[in-house]
């Protein structure tokens, strides 16, 4: 599944607001080689829904007062433009949990492009948003057509026949505002985000993509809106929720370059994508910068840069010593092979995506009124052998070092999750798989089945008082 599987979100960032959205989101958008122009739709919620009132559109016409949200009065709902559209989905459902893509012209094309077939094609089995009208450029002739342009918008909504007004699903903008849609003092609906204040993602090139780096709307407003769930769609901070990344079409896996013959197959371009788990500067002794990585099946690779410093650029934050969070990218270089090392040449900064961050240490989010110490595991209940882990939360009083040990019930150490000092009262919130406990102990060993006590000791510098909490957790082993 070339478009649909890139890498597995997995972070909940720093931010104001972060939880799972409860309605339909667009989660991969490729506006750019013509026959690539796909969306991925995906369903975070926990129920089927229904698709059949679910229309997607990209029309809007500032100069004619052309908008989607319009369709009910069946006028000037769209702009009439051979590069845009407003169609309706297929009467069909999607899971709970299951995605699906639309390409925005025809499933050979797509096939062409990708090497697999899409769910919805805009010129296929998408309706036009009125029966009996063209709502899908100006018909299927022009399926090779150019259809997401730059500046652009992009707009998920329902509606069904007979109601007043639409309802935001999901939105998203790129270029600039020009394409823009605030329905502020639109009789019926309610404030939408002004122009001046949406956020916009930047434009990118023919070989990238737009994708979600988490199942979140970050920074979103979700009370009084118009969205399907009383969100405000218009207000997703896009800079932090969403990554530029290059087009999954172009990643090679790390296997198989260094299956290649050295002497043969190098000097060609690659896209490559994995964790940073190493970064050296041999300059001094005439050799390059090294970045290694590790993609998900534990193969490395070296990123070798000559001409350029790091440190100093705009990917310097990853490498940073200091910098406790790891970072996923993707590279795009020249392959070589160096006396049996493979390795792979970046010749700029701008070759070097960040793909996924996680935060090792957890969120941090203050609270100036937190006076004492308190740990929440959530699940009591994990199995190591089957890969699962348990979030925790911790939360403290300001000016405190906080240490957070796991030990079984004779008292017996187990490992340490945690010791640091704040200068400010909060709450630490660790759910992801570098910040939350495996279940091994400090040598990184499986620990036995049983119980054990989560412990937290806060100690308050200009106080002298000392806070301390536990909670019991279980630690199970598969039945047969």
């Amino acid at each position: 599944m070339i478009f649909r599987n890139i890498f597995i979100v997995t972070l909940c960032g720093v931010i104001a607001i972060c939880q799972t959205p409860d309605h339909l989101i667009f989660y991969k958008i490729s506006p750019g080689e013509s026959n690539g122009e796909a969306v991925e739709i995906y369903n975070p919620t926990t129920d089927e829904i229904n698709l059949g009132d679910y229309y997607i559109t990209d029309a809007s016409k500032p100069t004619a007062g052309s908008y989607y949200y319009n369709l009910p009065s069946g006028e000037n709902f769209w702009s009439n433009s051979i590069n845009d559209f407003i169609a309706r989905f297929p009467d069909t459902t999607i899971a709970a949990g299951s995605s699906f893509t639309l390409s925005f012209h025809d499933s050979s094309r797509y096939f062409n492009y990708y090497d697999e077939y899409p769910d919805f094609t805009l010129f296929g089995n998408m309706k036009q948003a009125v029966e009996g009208e063209t709502t899908i450029s100006y018909g299927d002739h022009l399926a090779s057509i150019e259809i997401l342009q730059n500046p652009e918008v992009l707009i998920l909504f329902r509606w069904s026949e007979g109601e007043s007004v639409v309802q935001d699903v999901d939105y998203f903008l790129w270029g600039d505002t020009t394409y823009g849609v605030s329905k502020t003092d639109i009789p019926g609906y309610n404030t939408d985000t002004p122009l001046s204040l949406q956020s916009v993602i930047p434009s990118i090139s023919g070989d990238q993509i737009y994708q979600r780096r988490r199942f979140s709307e970050v920074d979103e407003i979700l009370v009084q809106g118009n969205g399907i769930t009383g969100h405000d769609e218009t207000s997703e901070n896009f800079l932090e929720s969403w990554a530029i990344l290059f087009n999954p079409k172009t990643l090679w896996k790390i296997s198989d370059i260094i299956q290649g013959d050295p002497e043969n197959d190098v000097g060609f371009d690659v896209t490559i994508m994995g964790l940073i788990v190493e970064f050296g500067d041999k300059r001094s002794s005439n050799g390059p910068q090294v970045i290694t990585i590790e993609d998900n099946e534990g193969f490395r690779m070296d990123l070798t840069i000559w001409d350029w410093d790091v440190a100093q650029s705009s990917i310097g934050y990853m490498v940073d010593y200091y910098n406790p969070a790891e970072y996923v990218i993707q590279a795009r270089g020249i392959v070589d092979n160096y006396r049996g090392n493979w390795q792979v040449e970046i010749s700029s900064a701008n070759n070097i995506l960040e793909a996924d961050v996680y935060l090792k240490e957890g969120v941090y989010e203050p609270n100036p009124e937190t006076i004492s110490a308190k740990i929440k595991p959530a699940p009591f209940v994990l199995i190591p052998t089957l890969g699962e882990r348990l979030d925790f939360t911790y939360s403290f009083p300001d000016d405190s070092r906080v240490v957070v040990r796991v030990f079984d019930l004779s008292g017996r150490f187990v490992t340490t999750l945690v010791d640091r000092y704040f200068e400010n009262a909060g709450t630490v919130i660790r759910v992801e798989d570098k910040s939350d406990w495996d279940g091994r102990n400090h040598l990184g060993e499986i620990v036995n089945p049983g119980t054990y006590l989560m412990h937290i000791e806060v100690n308050q510098f200009h106080s002298g008082k000392t806070f301390i909490d536990y909670a019991p957790v279980v630690v199970g082993v598969k039945s047969n």
